[in-house]
């Protein structure tokens, strides 16, 4: 890998896949992030050789990623996605820059933009069939009854997590189909 991708330098962690999604090496923060936040059993050992898809929950969330790594097998270029991954505590600002390497492989590359509180605190729990909210899992806002709102706005609490699917909502689709006509 280059300097000037150098995850140590520039990004927080990095995965790298074959064609087929399968991870074929992870690292930079990559460990340190999983134990941090509760994912001990997704260290890098563990998640070698499998898909990538198996660490994504939710239908939308799925068809999203299969998207972009189609795309960046077919075309050249780099993908700049902003996203946010949260904790209970904190709002996290995302980058992901996705692109297909010389040999095939795809990578991805995520930092992290700025770090906000996440005040009162909130957690979530996926539920298959919950049918009271869904959660964006791009830019982490949660839709109850109609509404789009911040997980802020949510009845969730940090000691009783909000039951919900997994999806993308419609203003990330929108920003996601402009990315792809790119």
């Amino acid at each position: 890998m280059s300097q000037s991708t150098s995850p140590q330098s520039v990004f927080d962690l990095f995965y790298r896949m074959d064609s087929a999604g399968v991870l074929i090496e992870v690292g930079g923060k990559w460990d340190q992030f999983a134990q941090e936040n509760g994912g001990a059993a997704l260290i890098g050992q563990a998640v070698i050789g499998k898909p990538m898809l198996r660490f994504i929950t939710g239908d939308a969330p799925r068809m999203h990623f299969l998207t972009l790594l189609e795309k960046h097998r077919l075309l050249a270029g780099e993908s700049i996605l902003p996203y946010r991954c949260d904790s209970p505590q904190h709002k996290r600002f995302m980058e992901m820059r996705m692109r297909q390497d010389h040999d095939g492989t795809i990578l991805c590359l995520h930092r992290t933009v700025r770090v906000e509180p996440l005040s009162p605190a909130r957690s979530f729990v996926y539920h298959k069939a919950s049918t009271t909210a869904s959660r964006c899992s791009m830019c982490n806002r949660v839709r109850v009854d109609k509404f789009w709102v911040e997980p802020e706005a949510t009845p969730a609490s940090e000691t009783h997590p909000l039951g919900v699917v997994y999806t993308v909502c419609a203003d990330c689709r929108a920003g996601i189909k402009r990315k792809a006509q790119t």
